[in-house]
């Protein structure tokens, strides 16, 4: 699932503080030992076979990064610079028009408050 993924942007996959995969909370449904750590490389691919395959996407983002209880506030740096990374990596080649949209979840609904 999309919330057993640390997008690895500057190092976020060395900050292990932030996985949360222990303690008696899991934010993650899927319950993986470890979290996946997707480095930019990795979306890359993903976007030269989605202009391969004439597709588009729709990616699901990580809603547990940094959370250790479900009365905590989201840490949204990591979805922040994905989706920097991602607007910016159009001068370097990712054909970005073939993001569909962004999901998120996480049964967040209760959690999110405005700013």
């Amino acid at each position: 699932g999309e919330d057993s993924v640390i997008y690895n942007i500057s190092g976020e996959c060395y900050e292990p503080e932030k996985w949360n995969i222990t303690g008696p909370y899991y934010c993650s449904e899927v319950k993986p030992p470890n979290y996946f750590c997707m480095n930019m490389t990795r979306w890359q691919q993903i976007f030269e076979f989605l202009d391969a395959a004439n597709l588009q996407l729709v990616y699901g983002l990580n809603a547990c990064y940094g959370r250790k209880s479900n009365d905590e506030m989201m840490d949204i740096s990591n979805i922040d610079a994905l989706l920097q990374y991602t607007a910016t990596a159009s001068n370097i080649g990712f054909n970005i028009s073939r993001i569909r949209g962004f999901e998120f979840g996480n049964g967040m609904a209760n959690h999110i408050e405005s700013q």
